[in-house]
């Protein structure tokens, strides 16, 4: 009774152990890793006590290749193009209604010089005499950029009035870039545009060219004004010279 018990013990050990065995298997290089274990079994179905142990040489690995297959950046992208896609979509169109109402915020604003003299149109505000528009636009410029603590410097807020107007004409042409290719696509309304700026674009610019073109005008008529003041100071002072000198010499 006992025999055929252990008979059943160990083959039921053996068969269990070989597919442990066959689903775990990995290569490995370790040194008993072609240790391979056999029992004998007699002609009268008798298990010997002590196991054989025989060794057999593993078969190479091939290093080049990796058992676990990771996908690359490129079949990830693939394989969620869709979501990608319309996250783009989505990231483009936020940025384009933020850029439009951040323009729109910026030239609407009262302190935008598209806006001063906001009560006259372009056609009357042409029709003033460009004299008298000097004058008003020079003493808005002193307001709004001379600072307290360099009171007496003049030609620094003309310069930084010449680069605000360059940067509000780009930007309204930007602005009217933009409206216009949306209207070519019938998509204005997707980007809530403010009609009445999108129609008064022309109109701005315009206006802020007329505007800069009296300042360029006034700046000219000031430096030839102080030209002649320093070429009539200098020759009042050689002709005191010159007369000095007749003095001595009488």
């Amino acid at each position: 009774m006992i025999e055929p018990l252990i008979i059943g013990l160990c083959l039921l050990n053996t068969l269990g152990f070989g597919f442990l065995t066959f689903n775990n298997w990995q290569p490995s290089q370790e040194p008993n890793s072609g240790l391979i274990f056999k029992v004998n079994v007699d002609a009268n179905s008798k298990v010997s006590t002590q196991p054989v142990v025989s060794y057999e040489t593993p078969s190479p690995v091939n290093k080049s290749r990796p058992y676990s297959y990771t996908p690359s950046l490129l079949q990830r992208i693939g394989k969620h193009k869709t979501k990608l896609f319309c996250a783009a979509v989505a990231a483009g169109y936020g940025y384009c209604v933020y850029r439009i109402k951040q323009m729109e915020q910026h030239l609407s604003s009262p302190q935008a010089w598209n806006n001063w003299y906001g009560s006259l149109d372009f056609e009357q505000l042409c029709v003033l005499p460009q004299e008298q528009l000097a004058k008003e636009l020079l003493l808005a410029v002193q307001a709004q950029y001379t600072s307290s603590s360099d009171l007496d410097d003049f030609m620094q807020p003309c310069a930084q009035f010449l680069d605000d107007i360059d940067a509000e004409l780009a930007e309204l042409k930007q602005y009217q870039t933009w409206t216009q290719r949306l209207q070519r696509c019938y998509a204005t309304r997707f980007f809530f545009i403010d009609r009445i700026l999108a129609q008064s674009v022309s109109a701005k610019i315009n206006r802020l060219a007329y505007l800069k073109n009296v300042f360029l005008t006034w700046v000219a008529h000031y430096k030839v004004e102080a030209n002649n003041r320093h070429v009539g100071m200098l020759s009042a002072l050689m002709e005191a010279q010159s007369s000095c000198s007749c003095q001595q010499h009488a």
